[in-house]
């Protein structure tokens, strides 16, 4: 489920790494996205740590419906991320 959107990012990593998720965000939600007002999703990993990525990685699984589903966060050792992939749900 996603905690929230936010227009500031900041994290420290040493690793690269895969971060699991799952994402439960409205349309309404995105809709900030798309009005500009959200840059960034801050979201629970399943393993409890809070994360931020950028807003607009989520575009390809938008549906009318919003982005559900779990995701797998592919982050480089910057904490940069590398890719987003949609997992088996």
């Amino acid at each position: 489920m996603v905690d929230s959107f936010s227009q500031n990012s900041s994290s420290t990593s040493n690793t690269s790494q895969t971060i699991y998720l799952r994402l439960a965000i409205p349309t309404d939600e995105l809709l900030k996205l798309y009005r500009g007002s959200a840059r960034e999703v801050i979201a629970t990993a399943v393993d409890g740590r809070r994360i931020r990525f950028p807003a607009d990685a989520l575009k390809p699984f938008v549906s009318r419906d919003g982005v559900y589903g779990s995701f797998a966060l592919q982050i480089d050792g910057n904490n940069k991320l590398q890719r987003i992939h949609r997992r088996g749900d």
